[in-house]
């Protein structure tokens, strides 16, 4: 990546790394907008690398690996397949047993790179073993760790910088949601994807399809209501699982 805006998630503790001090928002809202100078583009002007933010998130890599394939899927792309299996061998080697999360490649990775942010659990979108699927889903539906009655939070509630109604630092976030049920779903979690859908519905509902909410009660946060928010439609529309 070359902002912490191209992961969608940026206010991110997994960026905290390039917050100078103890994050404040203004700090690194001042901090955003000086790594947006930093930012190397092609003969296109499209961004190609960026000195003072290397990072290879985990999460942002596991969605391209995953629409690859599904690309493929369509396509038929051999060369499509391939080079998302091995970027999918590359993620499954950057698992933590200890946290039970997967870690970013990069200037972080020692440190904010290891936070467990919701986007971080997103390999499971790829990932077969099943021992840290268990991991996974056990944790976000676990109240003292992401579980919500209104979906998983966006960071663990044993970090330090977990906040329930700070932007992208706490609340749930309805594609998220939607992603993990869609894995919990692709690997014949049916007990999880029940759970992670009910409260994807339910957050929505709750929070009047707000942009984010708070997991635990559905407080609406950001702009209400929100086209993508929509998506939870999904859920009933699917079919079941067998």
């Amino acid at each position: 990546m070359c902002h912490p805006w191209e992961s969608g998630a940026d206010d991110c503790p997994r960026w905290d790394h390039w917050c100078d001090g103890d994050w404040s928002i203004d700090r690194w809202r001042q901090r955003k907008s000086e790594l947006v100078a930093s930012v190397i583009t092609d003969g296109f002007g499209s961004p190609i690398a960026n000195s003072d933010f290397r990072v290879a998130s985990c999460g942002f890599n596991a969605l391209v690996a995953f629409n690859a394939l599904e690309l493929a899927a369509v396509s038929g792309d051999q060369d499509l397949i391939e080079s998302a299996r091995t970027l999918i061998s590359t993620l499954d080697s950057r698992w933590d047993n200890a946290l039970c999360s997967w870690i970013d490649v990069g200037d972080a990775s020692a440190d904010s790179g290891r936070v467990r942010s919701l986007d971080a659990l997103l390999p499971a979108l790829v990932i077969d073993d099943p021992d840290r699927l268990d991991a996974v889903f056990a944790q976000l539906l676990d109240p003292s760790a992401f579980g919500g009655d209104c979906g998983p939070s966006g960071v663990h509630r044993g970090e330090p910088s977990f906040v329930a109604q700070t932007y992208w630092r706490g609340p749930a976030w309805p594609q998220l949601s939607y992603l993990l049920w869609i894995a919990a779903r692709r690997h014949g979690r049916s007990a999880d994807a029940a759970a992670l859908g009910a409260a994807l519905v339910a957050g929505a509902q709750r929070s009047n399809w707000a942009e984010y909410w708070d997991a635990s009660d559905g407080t609406g946060l950001g702009a209400a209501p929100q086209s993508w928010t929509a998506i939870a439609a999904m859920v009933p529309a699917a079919p079941p699982l067998h």
